[in-house]
């Protein structure tokens, strides 16, 4: 099969292009795939914008705001000419182009158009935001999701276009190199009980619950809360509210992006991973975490009921309930959980191999195609 795979990859180090970048490798090793790139965020002052490296070629890119490339990518699309064409479903901002190019690429081939849908809308959007992503879904033939709340939002607005629904993939790209606990608590100047919120701090991501839940936490356990990630919403807030609950002292902030090559050092300084969201969440931090053998605290939102075993990977929580957050963690800790959860953490990186990803691609195609192929074994969920 000929696959397009129109999406962001390196060197952009975000958590979309690192799953692009890796789909494509696996696809590759059974079809003939071409990868054409989107262009790497510029947004001076915007969380993400640190991605973008300073010689990043933009030519051969879909820019978003560059309409003649959108016209160069749908030339390069049709001289491919693609059985199928795969696009990360990510940002609305990506509607407009994804809509345009889609179309005329339809007009002159025989493509049919999936999205791998991270999520297909999120927390934050509105009701233009939410028309947008319906306009741009118009003219994809199916669609690939990886949590069941994104499974209900896609029927209540593509009820009768196939879709199949996987595990979020492991990340390939983050294997533990070997840094100890000591050495990384040593570098990052922590001890004790140590959770670990990473990545981008944007609203729905429920950081301020977890704040909120701090108070009651150190009523039982000592507990210290490394915050490391960019913010969409701004530093000073969050500072604000953590010195109001009287818990700054228990919060080390570290505002920065951090590169691939130094992920492993925050992970291996935790004993929990904690993802209190609110809406909207694929998986790729839970995934880091377990390609740490890091246990996850996660809400019952988005892709992290599919990913996360109460009580044997992790703990799962009902969303904006800093009470629930403060049980789960005093109980990891005061029940001294890490050891009986490691057997199951050492398995899941097997359990959400890319395999399954692609079967679930090869089967979509052949369901669009009208050529629908049994189905894998552990395949679709």
């Amino acid at each position: 099969m000929k696959i397009a795979l129109l999406g962001p990859t390196s060197p952009s180090n975000n958590a979309i292009a690192r799953y692009t970048t890796l789909l494509c490798a696996h696809l590759k090793m059974s079809h003939e795939v071409e990868l054409f790139p989107l262009a790497p965020p510029h947004r001076a002052g915007r969380p993400g914008a640190s991605q973008a490296p300073s010689n990043a070629k933009q030519h051969a890119a879909l820019n978003p705001l560059n309409p003649i490339s959108w016209l160069r990518t749908v030339k390069r699309l049709r001289r491919f000419e693609p059985d199928l064409l795969l696009l990360p479903w990510h940002s609305l901002h990506w509607a407009p182009q994804f809509f345009l190019v889609c179309s005329l690429v339809k007009l002159r081939a025989c493509a049919r158009v999936a999205y791998l849908c991270h999520h297909v809308h999120s927390g934050e959007s509105s009701l233009p935001a939410r028309l947008c992503t319906r306009l741009a879904f118009r003219v994809a033939d199916a669609f690939l999701l990886h949590s069941v709340e994104d499974d209900r939002k896609l029927q209540a607005m593509q009820p009768s276009k196939p879709r199949i629904r996987v595990h979020y993939p492991n990340c390939g790209t983050f294997t533990p190199t070997g840094i100890t606990r000591s050495v990384a608590r040593a570098a990052l100047s922590v001890a004790g009980n140590v959770v670990l919120f990473f990545g981008f701090a944007r609203p729905y991501q429920g950081l301020e619950d977890f704040l909120q839940a701090m108070p009651l936490i150190l009523q039982q356990t000592d507990v210290t809360l490394l915050v490391v990630g960019e913010f969409w919403k701004k530093e000073e807030e969050l500072r604000t509210l953590a010195k109001r609950l009287h818990v700054r002292n228990n919060v080390i902030f570290h505002v920065r992006y951090v590169p691939n090559n130094e992920v492993e050092i925050y992970f291996a300084a935790a004993d929990l991973v904690v993802l209190p969201s609110v809406s909207a969440t694929a998986g790729e931090i839970a995934q880091i975490a377990y390609a740490m053998r890091k246990p996850v605290m996660g809400t019952r939102i988005g892709a992290l009921p599919e990913l996360i075993e109460h009580g044997q990977t992790g703990y799962l929580v009902d969303a904006q309930n800093p009470g629930a957050i403060c049980d789960a963690v005093v109980d990891f800790f005061l029940e001294k959980r890490a050891r009986q959860m490691e057997p199951s953490l050492a398995q899941m990186p097997d359990k959400f191999s890319w395999v399954h990803l692609v079967s679930a691609i090869e089967q979509l195609a052949a369901q669009i195609r009208g050529k629908e192929l049994p189905a894998a074994q552990g395949a679709a969920q």
